[in-house]
């Protein structure tokens, strides 16, 4: 069983959630994003907040600026290769 390098892996995820919870006492909800890069978000009363690899806050966006049924909408009109070519 190959434990080391995930418990390594799971405690230096550990170490940066939590420096957003300690830095960022109003953030909720934390979640990591792995695209081309890693990104954190969580979630204030307000906004949105994303964190780079190093638990350094890099964008706030209000909620109120949410987009999410526009988004959900657009998907629906996009064929399958439409949203393949989008995601790629």
């Amino acid at each position: 069983m190959i434990s080391g390098p995930l418990n390594k892996y799971e405690e230096k995820e550990s170490i940066t959630i939590e420096k957003i919870k300690e830095d960022n006492k109003d953030v909720k909800n934390i979640k990591k994003h792995v695209f081309r890069y890693v990104i954190y978000t969580g979630e204030s009363k307000d906004s949105y907040i994303f964190f780079n690899k190093a638990g350094m806050r890099v964008a706030i966006r209000a909620k109120k600026d949410a987009q999410f049924e526009k988004v959900k909408d657009l998907i629906k009109t996009l064929s399958v290769k439409e949203r393949k070519e989008a995601h790629d």
